[in-house]
């Protein structure tokens, strides 16, 4: 009897950790990523006050940029602390990987990519998958081509790892206060 109840209390264990395993990450980090098209490191000058971190997330200010001061923007990660979630309506095929996606399935969006493709997460799987209607393009519902419902956008923070002239090199979580990230303009 002991070894059949242990047996039990096993298999109720592994189910609950694969139903836990099959959820969305709450949060995630997409490094190393430069999230929108035409998006570019490299070098940077700054537009209005910035501040440097030592850090990510919970560095201390170690400087401080000012308007017209140049940086070079190494890298980038971006922090995803709620994904969004879009909830498909309609079935439909993914032209890019081919999965067929039914009324009430859900994908969990994590970071733009560019020309309408996001990372996403779905059936325990991260996907690049074009939701135009995701950055409010109505066209598809103008069309019937909408395939799912916006329930809520991915609430992220984008990191930009710098070095200063001085050598100096932390973090900046404010790559609005830069001209350069564009390069188409």
């Amino acid at each position: 009897m002991g070894l059949r109840k242990s047996f039990v209390m096993v298999v109720g264990l592994l189910a609950v950790l694969s139903v836990q395993a099959a959820e969305p990450p709450a949060s995630y980090v997409d490094a190393g990523v430069c999230p929108f098209e035409c998006c570019t490191y490299g070098s940077w000058t700054a537009i209005q006050d910035v501040t440097v971190f030592d850090q990510v997330e919970d560095g201390k200010p170690v400087a401080e940029v000012h308007p017209e001061q140049p940086v070079h923007a190494l890298t980038g990660d971006v922090h995803i602390r709620r994904p969004g979630v879009v909830e498909v309506r309609r079935e439909h095929e993914s032209a890019e990987t081919g999965r067929r996606y039914l009324p009430g399935d859900k994908l969990y969006v994590y970071t733009y990519q560019g020309e309408g493709y996001y990372k996403v997460w779905f059936e325990q799987a991260w996907l690049s998958e074009e939701i135009p209607f995701l950055a409010g393009w109505a066209g598809c519902e103008e069309d019937h081509s909408c395939w799912g419902e916006v329930l809520s956008t991915p609430e992220s923070r984008w990191w930009v790892k710098v070095r200063l002239e001085s050598g100096l090199e932390g973090w900046v979580d404010d790559a609005d206060g830069f001209f350069g990230k564009d390069a188409c303009g």
